[in-house]
């Protein structure tokens, strides 16, 4: 398993959240929004969530992420609230949950699709600090008893230098 800090390269790509943790061989080193505050717990279903990096693409000095391509981290937790066709996903490490990135979409039948936006400062690819926005979109069904799902998603972080990152992804997760 990747360590946690590589691992959440991509998740924190995906999620644009920054943590406040440095690495100096970290090649994303995120800082935390300077008005971040601590959220309650948020209500809803609680599930555990592994996610795989399936695939990734960007500029040529950005190809330590391709190296994580295949790799999974369990370490996340998920709430899920459904109501109607309204669905809202909140992800979070399960030993900081200030580490998180909230979704909202709609749910037909068993299949959603949710999106989240959000910008953030972060060392890139080994780089100077950069301004990234993220544009996250998760897709999937829930299985047939509603206490599984598996889903894909991209994540599209345009770089202030004008080129972009791409993350693909896959999500499991089981109802706690």
């Amino acid at each position: 398993m990747l360590p946690r800090l590589l691992v959440s390269i991509f998740v924190v790509m995906a999620m644009a959240c920054g943590d406040g943790r440095s690495a100096t061989n970290s090649p994303l080193i995120p800082s935390a929004p300077s008005s971040a505050v601590s959220k309650p717990t948020p209500a809803g279903e609680q599930w555990n969530l592994t996610i795989t990096l399936r695939d990734f693409t960007g500029p040529d000095d950005c190809s330590i992420y391709a190296k994580y391509v295949g790799e999974s981290d369990d370490d996340w937790s998920m709430t899920v609230e459904r109501s109607g066709e309204l669905i809202h996903l909140d992800i979070s490490l399960l030993d900081d949950p200030n580490v998180h990135i909230e979704y909202n979409g709609t749910i037909v039948s068993a299949v959603f699709t949710a999106t989240s936006t959000q910008s953030v400062e972060g060392r890139v690819c080994g780089g100077s600090r950069v301004s990234l926005k993220s544009e996250r979109r998760v897709s999937g069904r829930f299985s047939e008893d509603g206490h599984a799902l598996t889903a894909q998603g991209v994540v599209s972080s345009s770089l202030t230098t004008g080129e972009t990152l791409v993350f693909h992804d896959d999500w499991k997760a089981v109802q706690q």
